[in-house]
């Protein structure tokens, strides 16, 4: 049973989230001095926590050769999202893919940490491999289709315009009807580009939150 309590500090700014955008805004509203409150659905994790700080293929319930050993190790490691406590419907029939991560930080910093991982341990094993003598080869794979939900991006919920009759959120991310809302995150995009869109998230996140502290000063 959850308890309403009251505040006993009033805080000049709530952040909703503290993913790319979250974390953004509130670096750039505490260096102004604003007092900022953030809520995050997830735990702190400490970086020993992380999957592949913790935890090797071979350690994995199967090994790591059924079905995608990173899900392996997310579940493993108990950072998705609870989809029993948090159920995510679709229209189509087949399971739905998407990668919910719970954690401070969010998505973006997760898989930031760990591709990251990824690349120095690619880069150290290639190395090694070619001073021993070997030939490196990437076998010729057909395409698959990519199942619903595994490589997405939504944008463009509450997109941006100067119109309030045909827009959400002017220029600054800033609510037409709820001039003390700002929507920092892909839902003020117009359209969904080629790439990923954290380092834009990131951007206007920057953008709209100088604005928003001249504002508040």
């Amino acid at each position: 049973m959850f308890e309403i309590l009251q505040p006993t500090k009033i805080y000049d700014v709530a952040i909703v989230g503290s993913g790319a955008a979250g974390g953004m805004t509130a670096h750039v509203l505490t260096e102004k001095g604003l007092d900022v409150a953030m809520l995050e659905a997830g735990a702190l994790r400490r970086p020993s926590e992380f999957p592949t700080h913790r935890m090797r293929r071979w350690n994995l319930p199967h090994r790591g050769l059924r079905g995608d050993y990173m899900e392996e190790w997310l579940r493993a490691t108990n950072f998705f999202a609870d989809d029993r406590q948090e159920p995510y419907g679709w229209a189509g029939d087949d399971p739905f893919e998407w990668v919910r991560i719970r954690a401070v930080g969010g998505k973006s910093l997760f898989w930031a940490g760990e591709r990251a991982m990824f690349a120095d341990f690619l880069e150290v094993a290639g190395e090694i491999m070619r001073k021993a003598g070997a030939e490196m080869v990437r076998p010729a794979q057909p395409p698959k289709p990519f199942k619903a939900g595994a490589s997405i991006h939504y944008v463009g919920t509450a997109r941006m315009g100067d119109d309030p009759k045909t827009s959400v959120l002017n220029k600054w991310n800033q609510s037409h009807d709820v001039p003390n809302l700002f929507v920092h995150d892909a839902a003020a995009f117009v359209t969904a580009g080629n790439q990923n869109p954290t380092l834009t998230i990131m951007a206007l996140a920057l953008r709209s939150s100088e604005r928003l502290t001249r504002l508040l000063s």
